[in-house]
């Protein structure tokens, strides 16, 4: 699944790029088949960050929160969406969404540069920002760079994180910090990478905890792995001595996603496992670490919650999104095969966990729930949101009978599905067509209105570029 698989094999230069984009899908197959014995479709994009969730507190004077009604906003680039007219490569591919305090969105991702495009609020590119309203940005001189997390920092800049390949070291965490004003790269700021120790260091997720200290996790060397850094971008070595925390979570390989931060401070870093200990089973898995570093053992199970929401070893369970709730509750969400007898029926699946790691049996009678959004096709969440009124959207995408679309279901917070939601047409629930071959959302953001934007990647011709849509 290459939304969730991006191992990008190391180009030398980058002129060697086009090379790294077909060594990449055979790495895939390689890993794609650890849990896959069956054929099924699977994307040339890489694990995503979905933690990219707008506040949804209006405040004193902010916008009235109105929930969506999961229509496309025809107010939003006149049409609902944007498509990329002219890629900058063959492989603009957006991961991440933030908004902006003046309601400009940014969609962030990689072309084996890092990339951000700027939108204003009714859906037009924000030319300001760069003066075209792209940025692009080579991080690494030796290899590709591959942004995957994106934040507004307090001063209103903002921060790209994800991984890089350096000669000599392999993929790293890395990172860049850019003017709000203009788009720039902030030159006192620079870009930042860090090998954290083996060849596979990359980080999917980025997040500020409440000292505006910066968390990355995501995998290395197929272990859990996370990092914290002063806010001038430089290891605090406070963290676990180090700076930075290497986790194993099962005798398998795993796979770190998506960081989340509790109430009380303590970090979440979820993904999922592919437990050669028990039969290749891939399976969701949570780590809980204190705010020094050190893996929390009160939470679940010695510090770790895993689980498979199925028996046989031949079905893929992939955790790609999770939100902690604010009542740290933990909301972890991603699609299952759930189908023995289909060549490709991936279904929206997602379970709830206490603030301690336990299973919420308030949510669906047993905290596990089981969407399967057009039956024989597959259906994938990649990001989560919660209304204040506690409602859950998730939101993903749906193949149809032609190719991938954008989708979004919402449910209750019991997890039953919410009818009302998109009700003339298919409630619970809506499938989007844009205007080309495979449209692949990666993120959402919940504006303050309650208004909801989908980002991601769209192919066409063989050609991938940055899209997003608004729903209201």
């Amino acid at each position: 699944m290459k939304q969730l698989l991006q191992y990008q094999q190391n180009p030398q230069n980058k002129s060697k790029k086009l090379i790294n984009i077909i060594l990449v899908i055979l790495t895939i197959l390689i890993v794609f088949t650890a849990c896959h014995k069956k054929k099924k479709p699977f994307l040339l994009l890489p694990l995503i960050d979905n933690s990219s969730i707008a506040s949804t507190d209006s405040g004193s004077g902010g916008p009235t929160f109105t929930p969506a009604q999961g229509i496309l906003d025809d107010s939003f680039n006149s049409t609902g969406y944007y498509e990329e007219a002219s890629p900058i490569t063959n492989f603009d591919s957006g991961y991440t969404l933030a908004l902006q305090s003046d309601g400009k969105i940014l969609l962030g991702g990689g072309n084996s540069n890092f990339l951000i495009a700027r939108f204003n609020p009714n859906g037009t590119l924000d030319t300001s920002f760069n003066g075209t309203g792209y940025r692009e940005e080579d991080i690494s001189p030796t290899g590709g760079d591959w942004g995957q997390s994106i934040k507004i920092l307090s001063d209103g800049n903002i921060l790209l994180g994800g991984y890089c390949f350096v000669s000599g070291s392999g993929d790293d965490f890395c990172m860049a910090k850019f003017l709000s004003s203009n788009g720039w790269l902030d030159e006192t700021w620079g870009k930042k990478i860090q090998h954290l120790g083996t060849s596979t260091d990359r980080a999917q997720s980025l997040i500020l905890d409440s000292n505006g200290k910066i968390l990355m996790g995501g995998t290395c060397n197929y272990d859990f792995c996370l990092a914290r850094f002063d806010s001038n971008g430089s290891l605090d070595t406070t963290f676990n001595t180090t700076g930075k925390v290497i986790q194993p979570m099962g005798p398998g390989n795993d796979f770190g996603v998506v960081l989340g931060i509790q109430s009380t401070g303590k970090i979440l870093l979820a993904g999922y496992i592919i437990d050669s200990g028990d039969g290749n089973k891939c399976k969701f898995a949570v780590a809980r670490f204190d705010t020094y570093g050190n893996l929390d053992t009160t939470f679940a199970s010695s510090g770790k919650f895993i689980y498979a929401l199925t028996s046989s070893s031949t079905q893929p369970i992939y955790l790609t999104s999770m939100v902690v709730q604010n009542d740290d509750k933990i909301l972890l969400g991603g699609y299952c095969d759930m189908d023995l007898t289909a060549s490709a029926n991936d279904q929206f699946c997602m379970i709830r966990l206490d603030a301690n790691g336990n299973f919420d049996n308030s949510f669906d009678g047993d905290g596990q729930l089981i969407f399967d959004v057009l039956g024989s096709t597959s259906d994938r969440i990649t990001s989560l949101a919660i209304q204040p009124d506690g409602k859950i959207i998730a939101g993903g995408y749906c193949v149809t009978s032609s190719s991938e679309k954008f989708c979004l279901a919402r449910f209750y917070s019991n997890g039953s599905l919410d009818t009302t939601f998109n009700s003339s047409e298919t409630p619970g629930y809506r499938i989007q067509n844009l205007s080309t071959n495979r449209e692949i959302a990666n993120a959402m953001i919940l504006q303050p209105d309650g208004k909801i934007i989908l980002g991601g990647t769209c192919i066409d011709s063989g050609k991938q570029h940055f899209c997003l849509a608004r729903f209201k």
